[in-house]
């Protein structure tokens, strides 16, 4: 990749659920890959996420303290604020403390509704407003960033992820349990020879606990990996695409119903999984990738701008 030089480098803001918290919120995977690569790129990002917001008070809840301390290790180079968000009548001045020095503001997903209107009396020339939006109807987990106010400037957001590249010998199968226990106990019982780990909310204490922070090591050194996600919705495929990202074949369990085939098999199929290739990580789908998208995306408009 090449390198973007700027006389000036725009900051970066990202408004959203948590970045630290993966509990039953699978939009932290995606955030923490892109904020990591616009780090890597040399840029100033910073995430901002509510105080006592619901992944977070359920992750300590059930987990404790461990994991929040286990990120703050991991991620030294993802800069974060835990926010008190403002009441409606303090959003313009809220927003203005950091929209003067920012370059990009990103407004995720789970955000208030007021957010958004209050963002738009801050779209100026040097300033680039995104504003996450459902790729396709429904909750499959794939997103894109649009240009606030113009629906045709998008990029793609979720379900990208970082690459990983471990130079370990890799053996064995790894079952990975987010939030439905009862299909994780099932597909267990079909492959007892897999290490079992819980990184969700699944009530699952017969299983190693690891956070989803920890797993790119252990996707390093697999050589499959099965996902078992929530039975309230499809399944996250940035939770299927982690370990792909890491080298190893990785598919996503579904009990029933409508199903993504590029990351997920029905439980009746378990037996023949394996007898499936599992695609490469797309270029679309490479947080670094993103992360040269969203530049590029305020290149021009700071083009645009000066002419």
């Amino acid at each position: 990749m090449r390198e973007i030089d700027f006389e000036v480098a725009p900051r970066f803001v990202f408004l959203g659920d948590s970045i630290v918290s993966d509990w039953r919120n699978p939009q932290a995977t995606t955030s923490r890959a892109v904020v990591q690569a616009l780090g890597d790129l040399g840029f100033e990002t910073v995430y901002m996420e509510p105080r006592r917001n619901s992944a977070t008070v359920g992750l300590l809840g059930q987990r404790g303290s461990e994991p929040v301390r286990s990120f703050n290790a991991l991620w030294t180079g993802v800069q974060y604020r835990t926010v008190d968000l403002p009441a409606r009548w303090e959003l313009e001045a809220w927003i203005g403390q950091f929209a003067a020095t920012s370059g990009v503001i990103v407004l995720l997903d789970g955000m208030p509704e007021m957010f958004e209107r209050g963002l738009a009396e801050f779209e100026q020339d040097d300033v680039l407003i995104l504003v996450e939006r459902p790729e396709l109807g429904g909750d499959w987990g794939r997103s894109v960033l649009r240009r606030l106010g113009e629906s045709d400037a998008t990029i793609g957001f979720r379900p990208a992820v970082l690459p990983g590249s471990w130079d370990v010998p890799r053996s064995g199968t790894v079952l990975v349990a987010y939030d439905d226990a009862d299909l994780a106990r099932a597909v267990a019982a079909t492959v007892p020879d897999a290490r079992r780990i819980v990184t969700g909310s699944a009530d699952l204490p017969d299983w190693d606990y690891l956070p989803e922070i920890e797993l790119p090591a252990v996707y390093g050194a697999a050589e499959r990996v099965l996902v078992v996600d929530s039975a309230e919705r499809p399944i996250a495929p940035a939770r299927v695409w982690l370990p792909r990202a890491n080298g190893a074949a990785a598919w996503g369990m579904v009990q029933a119903g409508e199903i993504d085939e590029s990351v997920a098999v029905r439980f009746d199929d378990l037996e023949n999984v394996w007898d499936r290739e599992a695609p490469d990580l797309p270029e679309r789908l490479d947080a670094r990738w993103v992360a040269r998208g969203l530049v590029e995306m305020w290149r021009h408009r700071s083009i645009g701008s000066e002419g």
